[in-house]
């Protein structure tokens, strides 16, 4: 599966309006990607962090992904 693949499978998981407020916050950290964010349980929480801050109001929530890994680099790296 090809990374594009893989992306749009995440963006039907998690909705158009999850997804736009993700693009949001990487639009504002060029460093990091869609991968980063749904893989890495670290970088979910600072996402989330900013989520709370940035849209108080919103109930919705992106289900953690229970293949969090913060070794996610380590395997890419194999």
């Amino acid at each position: 599966m090809s990374i594009l693949q893989e992306y749009a499978i995440i963006r039907k998981q998690i909705g158009e309006k999850r997804y736009s407020i993700i693009k949001e916050y990487l639009s504002k950290r060029p460093n990091l990607f869609l991968s980063d964010i749904y893989y890495k349980q670290s970088e979910f929480e600072v996402f989330e962090a900013w989520e709370r801050q940035n849209y108080p109001n919103d109930n919705s929530k992106l289900p953690r992904n229970p293949n969090f890994t913060d070794e996610f680099e380590e395997i890419c790296k194999q």
